[in-house]
């Protein structure tokens, strides 16, 4: 067992050691862009559909604002407490003279909490709104955020393949289990704030 562990660890290792190296240096500056979109973006999706949702008082968009806050939140919470139980290094740390480290980041690298946010993005922006074009610019996106992260050195293929598999539990289970609680929450503040929000199974099935 320890031998195929071991194994595994040298394909990672060395996989990044390409990714880190392989790269055209005039794209660095692309690269940093989009590692540092992961967050930002997240953030002006959701705000950007909640104030629509506000502005137009939008049952079927408060919905969609609140599952997706829920989901990326469900998502970013699950890879913190999974990168503060296992204490990984970063990959720059553990081999220095493999890795160069091209990009700020803190000193816990298991798994990618950028990859998993922009992953968590875009599992549940192409879920609640079903659009091709949609789809396939925020998966790019999100594919782009966690290639950036392997060529800047700051986290193992590992890493990044973990942010996208606790993404895609973390949405699916909001999606299958997370869409009654959250009408119910919309429901009292509904019922709270005297019909600001408001949302009901049935109006948003219609």
């Amino acid at each position: 067992m320890s031998a195929i562990v071991n194994s595994l660890l040298n394909v990672d290792v060395q996989l990044l050691h390409i990714l880190n190296t392989v790269r055209l240096p005039a794209l660095d500056g692309a690269l940093h862009f989009f590692t540092n979109t992961a967050y930002l973006s997240s953030a002006l999706c959701m705000a950007i559909i909640g104030l629509r949702a506000l502005v137009k008082r939008s049952r079927a968009l408060q919905y969609k604002a609140a599952l997706l806050f829920v989901g990326v939140g469900a998502s970013a919470v699950i890879a913190l407490l999974v990168k503060h139980g296992l204490h990984r290094a970063r990959p720059f740390v553990t081999y220095p003279d493999l890795i160069t480290q091209l990009a700020d980041a803190s000193r816990l690298s298991f798994p990618s909490g950028h990859t998993t946010v922009a992953f968590a993005t875009a599992f549940m922006v192409a879920t609640l709104y079903r659009t091709k074009p949609l789809t396939a610019v925020v998966f790019i996106w999100a594919l782009v955020v966690g290639y950036s992260r392997m060529a800047l050195g700051v986290h193992y293929p590992s890493d990044v393949f973990a942010g996208v598999t606790i993404s895609g539990f973390a949405c699916t289970i909001v999606l299958r289990f997370g869409r009654a609680p959250v009408t119910y929450i919309l429901e009292q503040i509904h019922r709270i704030t005297g019909g600001v929000l408001i949302a009901t199974q049935e109006q948003i099935n219609t």
